[in-house]
């Protein structure tokens, strides 16, 4: 299995490119936003809440992924975190197959 901290920086770096995209496919527009939590967020708080949003929720997830390492669930560490990236690098795909659109 991949190293938890090789995992967890590709997870931020996915995380901080979707953050980028969305900001490039939907700028301050929340219509052409599928998520409705971001849509909802953007609508009310312009995108600078969107990115306060996002960041929290990464924050968690790696915090909840390092609890759980020191936890002694070493290899449950790294699934999760393996399973983060493959959902990020779902997500960063899908809005780079949007730009085709837009």
């Amino acid at each position: 299995m991949y190293s938890l901290i090789a995992l967890l920086i590709l997870f931020t770096i996915l995380s901080l490119t979707d953050l980028a995209l969305t900001h490039q496919l939907v700028g301050h527009n929340p219509d052409h936003e599928a998520n409705p939590i971001a849509s909802y967020i953007i609508t009310h708080y312009s995108f600078e809440g969107l990115i306060i949003y996002k960041l929290l929720i990464m924050m968690m997830v790696i915090s909840a992924i390092l609890a759980t390492w020191e936890r002694q669930r070493k290899s449950l560490a790294q699934k999760v975190a393996f399973f983060g990236c493959l959902i990020m690098g779902s997500v960063v795909a899908y809005s780079l197959g949007m730009f085709h659109f837009f």
